[in-house]
């Protein structure tokens, strides 16, 4: 048996698909999470994480959660 312990309280999964997690938040934001294999095991990629949320059509880049961001138009 494995255990994924990725949710946060306010997620719910939606799929599994090959090494990627799908979870959604209450606000409707997409948390995509990837799975990477490698000498050490199974870990979670925390660098390719990707969150689908509503704006303007702008992609930022970088760790929200510290501040530091690139956005591009």
């Amino acid at each position: 048996m494995m255990r994924i312990n990725v949710m946060r309280k306010d997620e719910r999964f939606l799929s599994l698909s090959g090494n990627r997690i799908i979870l959604e938040n209450d606000k409707g934001e997409v948390r995509i999470v990837l799975l990477k294999e490698d000498e050490d095991g199974i870990r979670i990629d925390r660098e390719s994480e990707i969150v689908i949320g509503f704006g303007n059509g702008t992609v930022e880049i970088g760790d929200m959660e510290d501040g530091v961001e690139i956005t591009n138009f």
